[in-house]
């Protein structure tokens, strides 16, 4: 049987700095990599202090942002005590297409 972790630990950070946490990582398991680096299991070729992020912090605060209201958009579609008209989903689907097509006209190249 495979053993699994039962343990967790809750960290905080402020949104600049889980970005940048995020940005750092070489892999698209975060919570895998932050505890092999807290456990020094991380190969010695990622240095972390020397790494530069190529990506634009507020252009990740901005696409943030837009995953939040996708998230609430998604909420009310599920929730049973709430009842979203079509026309009103789709106006506010319209303003996040505009949105994401202005951040990757603004951040392409």
């Amino acid at each position: 049987m495979k053993e699994t972790r039962k343990k967790s630990v809750k960290v905080r950070f402020f949104e600049e700095e889980l970005l940048q946490a995020k940005a750092n990582c070489p892999r698209s398991e975060f919570a895998r990599w932050l505890r092999e680096l807290s456990l020094n299991q991380v190969s010695d070729n990622v240095q972390i202090e020397q790494k530069k992020s190529d990506v634009d912090i507020e252009f990740l605060r901005q696409v943030s942002g837009i995953g939040n209201n996708l998230n609430q958009i998604t909420k009310k579609v599920n929730s049973k005590y709430d009842t979203l008209n079509s026309i009103e989903l789709l106006h506010q689907l319209s303003v996040i297409e505009k949105q994401m097509n202005e951040l990757l006209k603004k951040n392409a190249g």
